[in-house]
């Protein structure tokens, strides 16, 4: 998890491998017609000051966009990015079939996750690699998943059955539990099933990305701290290397369609493969345990829409178990998932770029110029979404969201790359969401309020989220 103290330096840290990688690159256009510039405050360091000053690279937005309007430049290192917030401009984006990502404002993530990750995979090649690791976590592919969010969710109320009354249990820890629990049984079936893999892997995944947590600061690491990453990370791939090579021996060439299978299709090295798994395992759980751990957050400030959603549930599920048919009746809960991934930005921003001059809102962006899509700017608008900082899942009824204009609600960034998982997540949280409601009810412990925001990579709460439960 992102600490605090880092936050502000979050995007600092990117701009400065930014800047390290644009020195090989050819020098972009100086001008971009018709686009309202940020004055740039440093001829090398361009905009980073500011961006620091203001917490983080979504607060500078937020802030930036209220004095420039919905399209506006600023300067990351000695180039020019463009921002656009607006679902105007989000429909021109998708319109255009915007791909292809800067990989300069990822490059945090590499040492981790490889270069064999999606995440810098472009062009064709990208379009292919993303339509067809995608199609496990989408539509009726889905199907087969509603067994597993039931049994997570179902393990983790035997755990909460046992609590004591009065006594707080951390969410913060437990939806990350779920959230881990739901991925690796669906995309990598039974193999992480194993108490001590499952601990082994989340220990892994807490001490790399501790590092790059640390990485933020925009110190260069010590070597002994190097040394515990490149360890850390080993055993990491070590692990799910030996997932990968027993699914292709027990598998006898049987495809039950889940992720693994779809990557061992593509027949990569392994090397490749362990990259984009790893992409593929991060991804799919940390966002949906953060996206948890909000609704659980909101949920018990606001125990109206506990009980709406514990009522739904006990009238369409009884005592049975979520499947995808009965959920789609589910619309108190996909309502407050909605409304909590509006109130949390989890992801506040993404990147594209074109590789040919391009006209954006009457403007004309130069090539391969980065263009941040400032989604969770959209998300606070106040014009689209009136009181904008209060949680109000009643937004999402069909009468008040006809009158919203179309990409005002895109969590998970813009098509054609929006993020394969937002089907899983969505489905997952809402089955999550219904089987806690329908057993507890649940408030905040004592000592918790006030709690912000922490945006980096993912949005986070501030502080560790405990809650106390009471037995329907």
């Amino acid at each position: 998890m992102l600490q605090a103290a880092l936050v502000g330096f979050a995007f600092v840290a990117l701009a400065v491998l930014f800047l390290r990688w644009i020195q090989t690159k050819s020098p972009l256009p100086a001008s971009l017609g018709g686009v309202k510039e940020e004055p740039c405050t440093d001829a090398v360091r361009g905009n980073l000051a500011d961006i620091a000053a203001e917490g983080s690279l979504a607060q500078y937005l937020q802030d930036r966009h209220k004095q420039h309007g919905p399209l506006f430049s600023f300067h990351l290192g000695p180039e020019k990015v463009v921002s656009c917030a607006s679902p105007d401009l989000f429909r021109n984006l998708s319109a255009a079939n915007a791909f292809n990502r800067p990989e300069s404002l990822f490059l945090l993530f590499k040492p981790l996750m490889t270069e064999h990750s999606i995440e810098y995979a472009n062009d064709e090649e990208g379009r292919d690699r993303h339509h067809h690791l995608s199609v496990p976590f989408r539509g009726e592919s889905l199907r087969g998943f509603y067994e597993i969010f039931s049994a997570v969710a179902s393990e983790c109320i035997d755990e909460y059955l046992q609590v004591p009354d009065g006594q707080h249990v951390n969410v913060s820890r437990d939806m990350l539990t779920i959230a881990i629990k739901a991925m690796t049984r669906a995309a990598f079936g039974d193999f992480f099933k194993d108490p001590a893999r499952m601990e082994q892997l989340r220990d892994c995944y807490e001490l790399a990305w501790a590092e790059v947590e640390k990485r933020l600061d925009r110190n260069e690491p010590s070597e002994e701290r190097k040394q515990e990453f490149e360890k850390t990370r080993q055993i990491l791939f070590g692990l799910v290397g030996e997932c990968i090579r027993q699914r292709r021996e027990s598998a006898s060439g049987v495809n039950q369609g889940i992720f693994l299978d779809r990557l061992l299709m593509m027949d990569r090295p392994d090397e490749e493969n362990v990259g984009e798994a790893v992409t593929y395992l991060l991804g799919g759980f940390h966002t949906t345990g953060n996206l948890l751990v909000f609704a659980l957050y909101h949920l018990s400030l606001n125990p109206e829409y506990q009980d709406r959603i514990a009522d739904e549930a006990q009238r369409v599920l009884g005592e049975d178990l979520p499947t995808m048919e009965n959920c789609k009746q589910l619309v108190e809960s996909e309502r407050v998932v909605n409304e909590t991934l509006r109130c949390a930005t989890l992801g506040p921003w993404a990147a594209r770029y074109f590789d040919e001059d391009r006209e954006i809102g009457g403007c004309t962006i130069p090539a391969r110029t980065p263009i941040i899509t400032a989604l969770g700017v959209v998300l606070q608008d106040p014009s689209i979404w009136p009181e904008p900082d209060r949680f109000n899942p009643d937004r999402f009824a069909p009468e008040q969201a006809s009158r919203r204009p179309p990409r005002s609600f895109e969590p998970f960034g813009l098509p054609p790359r929006r993020c394969p998982g937002y089907d899983f997540a969505n489905a997952e949280a809402r089955v999550v969401l219904s089987m806690l409601c329908r057993k507890f009810r649940f408030q905040l412990a004592p000592g918790i309020s006030n709690v912000q925001h922490m945006y980096g990579l993912v949005t986070q709460p501030s502080q560790t989220i405990e809650i106390t439960l009471q037995q329907r």
